[in-house]
């Protein structure tokens, strides 16, 4: 199962705790700068970041770094493995497609808000 979270809340924290699953960050902005800090500060890995700013992929960006796009085939793999999604990006169209995306592309997706 494919989880996919869209903010952090106690629970989130608790969930990906309680799951032990690294998180892999759709967005190098600030916003999923300032999720994977609280991730940090709560013990949850981040495994990094994809980002379709071609400028920004193989750098490091926070704590972590940008691994590729968003359609990196080789990171959209580690999905199916336990590897929890964190969309944090602040467009909304962008955020919806991006979405449909990944529940089209895996079987079994939830969205936590």
């Amino acid at each position: 199962m494919l989880l996919i979270f869209a903010s952090i809340t106690d629970y989130t924290i608790y969930y990906l705790k309680k799951m032990g699953n690294p998180v892999l960050i759709f967005g190098a902005t600030d916003t999923g700068k300032v999720a994977a800090s609280i991730l940090a500060q709560n013990d949850v890995m981040v495994y990094g970041f994809l980002d379709d700013d071609a400028k920004l992929q193989g750098k490091p960006f926070g704590d972590a770094s940008v691994l590729g796009g968003t359609n990196d085939a080789q990171f959209l793999a580690l999905l199916s493995q336990d590897c929890t999604a964190f969309i944090a990006l602040e467009d909304a169209q962008v955020y919806q497609a991006l979405h449909q995306q990944l529940a089209t592309s895996h079987n079994n997706v939830v969205l936590i808000n």
